[in-house]
């Protein structure tokens, strides 16, 4: 008996070491199930602000409305879970939430620093704080809301294929058309993206890809920072304004809806 627990013993460990050794891209790939989430996630809902529970209200308000519209083709889930990003300070951070409005847990996340500030260093800066813009080559993080596509292949100048998400935006933000993604950052909580939401890579990415992927709500919510002082055109930065009811998905977050394997620069 003894003699076989220690080769069970040694066959685990060997198991275990050869997995360590497998290179990164073998786990670069969508989940296939919702994974256990981090602890260091569930921790994040023990103090979440109340204007964020707020947000969920009005996000669930909104996503109904939609739904009952017609017009996001499909690609907003009636009971899907939901995102919100608090872009309102810095760092910024993504909170989880059910379809029922509980917290399911937090995560630093990414923003977008406006150009050049991932090649000037910003990557490491925590303390920029974060301002919105919709428009085409701002490299700022669109406001409002926005639908949340399959999870699939994204092809990075630098990583390869990594898995990631495709947002599309349904205020008028041209999201989809701008390749706004979720995706693995090695920077989350920073302005280090051209306007994507990055994630730490790992466990902590592979649970919100498989809890938004496939039509979950994403409210990327900045409070009442301005917009970028260069930024003509916000849409979706005005909340309140809108109840849900005349939401349009982007027509290039359509597209992609159907192929969700899309080419993209990803910003670390």
């Amino acid at each position: 008996m003894m003699n076989l627990d220690f080769n069970r013993i040694c066959v685990g460990l060997v198991t275990f070491i050869s997995l360590a050794l497998l290179p990164s891209r073998a786990f670069a790939q969508c989940p296939d199930s919702i994974p256990v989430m981090p602890p260091g996630m569930v921790a994040g809902c023990d103090n979440v602000p109340g204007y964020i529970t707020e947000q969920v209200k009005k996000a669930t308000t909104f996503r109904a409305n939609c739904v009952k519209s017609g017009k996001p083709a499909g690609q907003l889930s009636p009971d899907g879970d939901i995102g919100i990003n608090d872009l309102s300070k810095s760092p910024g951070t993504m909170y989880l939430f059910d379809n029922q409005g509980k917290c399911l847990g937090s995560t630093a996340v990414a923003y977008g620093g406006g150009q050049g500030n991932a090649a000037e260093g910003n990557c490491h800066d925590t303390t920029l704080q974060p301002v919105s813009c919709t428009q085409d080559k701002s490299f700022l993080t669109p406001p409002g809301y926005h639908a949340v596509g399959k999870c699939g292949d994204c092809k990075s100048t630098v990583q390869g294929l990594i898995p990631c998400e495709r947002l599309s935006g349904l205020q008028g933000q041209n999201t989809g058309s701008r390749g706004v993604l979720i995706h693995g950052s090695d920077h989350a909580g920073s302005s280090c993206t051209e306007g994507c939401s990055g994630v730490t890579r790992g466990d902590e990415l592979n649970y919100v890809l498989a809890a938004l992927g496939g039509g979950g709500l994403l409210d990327n919510y900045f409070g009442t920072s301005s917009s970028s002082n260069s930024c003509s055109y916000d849409a979706g930065k005005d909340f309140d304004s809108s109840d849900g009811s005349n939401c349009s998905a982007d027509a290039a977050g359509q597209s992609d809806s159907q192929n969700p394997a899309v080419s993209s620069k990803v910003a670390p």
